[in-house]
């Protein structure tokens, strides 16, 4: 397309250069001669380039097809080729004929000068085709860009119909095994926080518990005003069993103990085993000396 633009820049340029040099005096003459013959070869090279970028051939059948570019340059009405390649000659010609008479070469033009005369019918339809050249070009191009972003349009919603595979066959049971694993992790890490904090066996807190919490009860009753008791308490002849009914059944006795703790205690009291068959029971607002002997009563 800038080709073509400077072609038909050219061809007008050219055209111009042959009226003005005719018409003007003799001392401004050798100068527009110099500028024509310029405008000729810039015209001559432009039009090898153009047919060398297009990769026109004057054999080809395309040249019957009305949209293509060999049309309009090898076939009428246009016939690109025939008038650009006459533009040249007569341009040559002009520039030949006009140095003959300036003196401005030896060998000059030998025919007369009416015979060297641009033709403006030529220039003319050089201008016209170069104009059917721009339009094919262009159609071309856009056909050309059509054709490419709907490629790229399937090109791209291929890529997205890929990402979309990818996530369900590999991200999706990625993702899941990752949130599998963090679950896990969370469950082992809640189970430890558990267990540093509980008897295994009965399920009970344990001593590291009371311990570290114990002033803070003590605290809180404080702040309360209310009364703290602990009781505490173990097993009578709880070795016998496990020495003549064996651990297992020391261990049974150990948690049933455990299940009447919770059964005989309220919500807010906290019950934990020491070790062994040691437990403790910490009643929070347990209220006067009289209500904690008859609620250890009742726990015994």
């Amino acid at each position: 397309l800038d080709i073509v633009s400077t072609q038909k820049a050219l061809s007008q340029r050219i055209v111009f250069l042959a009226s003005a040099t005719g018409a003007a005096s003799r001392d401004k003459q050798p100068s527009l001669v110099t500028a024509l013959k310029q405008a000729t070869g810039e015209f001559e090279t432009s039009y090898d380039r153009l047919l060398k970028e297009t990769g026109a051939d004057p054999l080809s059948p395309a040249r019957n097809d009305p949209k293509s570019i060999e049309y309009v340059l090898f076939n009428k009405p246009f016939h690109l080729d025939y008038f650009s390649v006459g533009l040249v000659a007569n341009g040559e010609r002009l520039v030949s004929s006009f140095e003959s008479q300036l003196g401005m070469q030896r060998n000059g033009y030998k025919a007369g000068g009416e015979r060297a005369g641009l033709d403006a019918s030529v220039a003319n339809a050089t201008l016209s085709g170069y104009a059917a050249l721009g339009q094919r070009i262009s159609a071309f191009a856009d056909a050309q860009s059509s054709n490419i972003l709907d490629l790229h349009r399937t090109l791209f919603f291929a890529t997205l119909g890929v990402i979309v595979l990818v996530a369900l066959f590999i991200f999706r049971p990625m993702s899941n095994a990752i949130l599998r694993k963090t679950r896990e992790l969370v469950d082992a890490r809640n189970s430890m926080a558990f267990i540093a904090v509980h008897d295994g066996l009965t399920g009970l807190h344990n001593r590291t518990f009371l311990t570290d919490h114990f002033d803070t009860l003590i605290k809180g009753a404080h702040r309360r005003r209310e009364r703290l008791a602990v009781v505490q308490f173990d097993l009578d002849r709880f070795k016998q069993i496990n020495d003549t009914l064996g651990h297992a059944a020391g261990d049974y006795v150990l948690v049933v103990t455990a299940q009447r703790m919770r059964d005989s205690c309220r919500a807010s009291d906290l019950c934990a085993r020491l070790g062994g068959d040691e437990f403790v029971m910490i009643l929070n607002g347990a209220g006067t000396t009289e209500d904690i002997h008859a609620l250890a009563k009742r726990i015994l």
